[in-house]
């Protein structure tokens, strides 16, 4: 049964138009925790094309990435991963394939990679809440010259 699925899974790689999937200095593919293989599960159930019952239609044969901690297909990487529509596939690529924490902005609670380990807001927010401060820090600098002058 293995070694039908994993021809199954190679005559996909070589038939689709899909690019590659990235692996590391090492050319190893990269590997997900136990809890990102469940989001990734839930997220093929609920929203792959491909998928029906279990098995994979192009395939023929049970769902590998389903079954697996790696990343191997395509459509699962390039389709539902990136998409901007699905809700948590974003953080979810982050998490896999940046290998860096995921925060969540204190401002409007949406999950975003930090630059620094100092970071709070997602960009959008943090360009906000910057510009309200500066404001505010300005009012004070103002109302103080007024007092005095």
């Amino acid at each position: 049964m293995k070694e039908h699925m994993r021809e199954c899974v190679i005559e996909y790689v070589i038939e689709t138009s899909l690019p590659l999937i990235e692996v590391d200095e090492n050319g190893n593919i990269p590997v997900m925790t136990t809890t990102q293989r469940n989001k990734a599960s839930v997220m093929i159930r609920n929203e792959c094309a491909d998928y029906d019952h279990g098995s994979c239609l192009p395939l023929g044969c049970k769902c590998p990435q389903c079954n697996s901690f790696t990343v191997l297909c395509r459509y699962f990487r390039h389709v539902l991963l990136k998409s901007g529509n699905i809700p948590g596939a974003k953080t979810l690529e982050a998490e896999i394939f940046k290998g860096k924490p995921v925060k969540t902005c204190k401002e409007c609670g949406r999950p975003f990679i930090p630059k620094s380990n100092r970071a709070k807001y997602c960009h959008n927010c943090g360009e906000r809440v910057r510009r309200q401060k500066k404001a505010a820090t300005m009012r004070k600098q103002r109302s103080a010259a007024k007092k005095d002058g």
